[in-house]
């Protein structure tokens, strides 16, 4: 039988700030990860993606490469300009020349996503920052079947153990990034938190968690449902990577070593193009008031 073709998918980054990858930003600016991200999460889906340089928070550039996107591509991803905001232009052009289906879902991160429909073809419009990109793909592709042709098995799902008591917001789907452990009495669970600093443990984690609508929180020691991003052996490797003993990588010694651990204590001669004299013996006066007179 003739296999299925691929899903052409467009994806257009937006905004006067971003720089591409490779090029160094100035103050105010960004570098353009989300390309680089989503290009390889599609392909991941069985999608064939198309990315589209950048564009700035203009109009008429907006405008043009929307219509470049509907006319090449089966599904357009737009990264940016979802929120409400005065240069969130974005949703204005969807409106204008599409269809909206909803706009706002109840999750966070990632709360502004749009879904659209123009000229007969889906329309997603993602929020900027780097952490929504990653999971709202996921979540529209995996779980609703948006990537025909991708004969690949479902992630595994494991129950882990919750490290730390947590809360959640009952309105919203949490989408949350975990670190996944593995011993002896089973999972355990480490919950990240990207706006507390750990963004790049979140980027780099191998499980994710989708909190239901209406949890309001769990207890240290729950069992939590946790969908893992990588195999049974990453999480064995990340187990063995906690038991080994830290190496120190210094290799100088210290300049001066305590009695406690059976050294002599050493000084530092005194530099010999010292600014101030020494002073000889016998001498009443200072060596810097001899030197006045």
């Amino acid at each position: 039988c003739a296999r299925a073709r691929q899903p052409r998918v467009a994806f257009i980054p937006t905004g006067s700030e971003l720089v591409p990858a490779g090029i160094k930003p100035r103050r105010g600016q960004n570098v353009d990860t989300n390309s680089l991200m989503c290009k390889h999460l599609l392909i991941e889906y069985g999608a064939e993606p198309v990315v589209f340089p950048l564009v700035h928070d203009d109009p008429v550039e907006l405008e043009r490469a929307f219509e470049a996107a509907l006319a090449t591509a089966d599904v357009v991803v737009v990264n940016g300009g979802s929120a409400l905001g005065e240069e969130d232009f974005n949703v204005k052009l969807v409106e204008r020349r599409g269809q909206v289906v909803h706009h706002y879902i109840a999750a966070v991160p990632g709360r502004p996503l749009m879904l659209a429909v123009a000229d007969g073809k889906p329309v997603v419009d993602l929020p900027a920052p780097p952490w929504p990109p990653t999971s709202a793909p996921n979540g529209a592709c995996s779980d609703h079947g948006a990537h025909p042709g991708n004969s690949a098995a479902p992630p595994p799902r494991r129950a882990g153990a919750g490290d730390a008591a947590k809360t959640s917001i009952p309105k919203m789907a949490n989408i949350a990034r975990v670190h996944v452990t593995r011993d002896d009495e089973g999972y355990a669970a480490h919950f990240l938190d990207f706006k507390a600093g750990e963004l790049a443990a979140c980027m780099t984690s191998n499980a994710q968690r989708v909190s239901p609508l209406g949890e309001a929180g769990w207890a240290e020691g729950d069992l939590l449902d946790v969908e893992l991003l990588r195999g049974e052996e990453f999480v064995d490797q990340a187990r063995e990577r906690l038991k080994r003993p830290r190496r120190c990588r210094c290799r100088r010694k210290p300049r001066f070593e305590g009695e406690n651990h059976g050294f002599r204590a050493t000084t530092r001669p005194l530099p010999t193009n010292s600014r101030r004299p020494a002073s000889r013996k016998g001498d009443s006066e200072p060596p810097t008031k001899q030197r006045l007179e």
